[in-house]
């Protein structure tokens, strides 16, 4: 467990930049774990070699408005993504959602006397956003975290006693399921995963189709994700 766990928030921190030969792939912090395990498969079907940024939906697509030279965007947030397609000074293509990503509250041992929960940052990440939904009228202690792979760094390194944070992220470091319970779905909003091509090529309509192809929702089924 410790291994996948330093593996997982390896990946959460690094953010690697394109050569010419790659396509660089803008990703919800949430999905990079399955995106990572998707790389290789998707390198050989599409003849590139991808290379992944992750952060919090909204803070991506402020990056992007700036000239980020990303190549696809893959986003939790279809709001703003249908804002940042629809923009008439550019060619972007939204693309339907291909999954949906379940929250869940975990909270590793018994807690403190003062009880510290981290969410993502509701101003741009979406599982923030989701967060407050749940959290509602309650006024509990918050630590706000950039998006949601940092909120889950934040209760694994005891910054806070406990965490709203995406299913995918807890089954792909292996926490044990007695320490965290899933939100029913119906006391938040949706959190759907999809695709935005920003640039017009062969290889990325490849990465999209493959994205939304049956053996990958069937593999992500293992990280927690469900159907559109």
């Amino acid at each position: 467990m410790k291994f996948a766990v330093l593996l997982l928030l390896g990946s959460l921190l690094a953010c690697t930049s394109a050569d010419d030969n790659s396509v660089l792939i803008a990703t919800a912090s949430s999905f990079r774990p399955a995106l990572e395990v998707l790389a290789p498969a998707l390198n050989d079907k599409c003849n590139t070699n991808i290379q992944i940024s992750s952060g919090s939906t909204g803070a991506l697509i402020t990056q992007i408005r700036q000239g980020a030279p990303f190549d696809l965007l893959i986003s939790a947030d279809q709001n703003l993504s249908k804002s940042l397609a629809n923009s008439p000074t550019n060619n972007y293509r939204l693309d339907a959602a291909f999954a949906r990503s379940p929250m869940a509250y975990w909270q590793p041992k018994a807690s403190a006397k003062k009880l510290t929960i981290a969410i993502a940052n509701p101003k741009t990440a979406p599982f923030g956003r989701a967060a407050m939904q749940v959290i509602g009228q309650t006024k509990p202690d918050l630590i706000t975290a950039a998006n949601a792979g940092q909120a889950f760094v934040f209760v694994h390194t005891k910054a806070a006693n406990a965490g709203y944070v995406p299913l995918p992220l807890l089954i792909a470091a292996k926490i044990p399921n007695t320490e965290f319970e899933l939100i029913a779905e119906d006391t938040y909003s949706p959190i759907f995963l999809h695709n935005v091509r920003l640039k017009r090529n062969l290889t990325l309509d490849c990465l999209s189709d493959q994205l939304n192809a049956l053996q990958t929702i069937t593999m992500l089924a293992g990280f927690g994700y469900l159907p559109p």
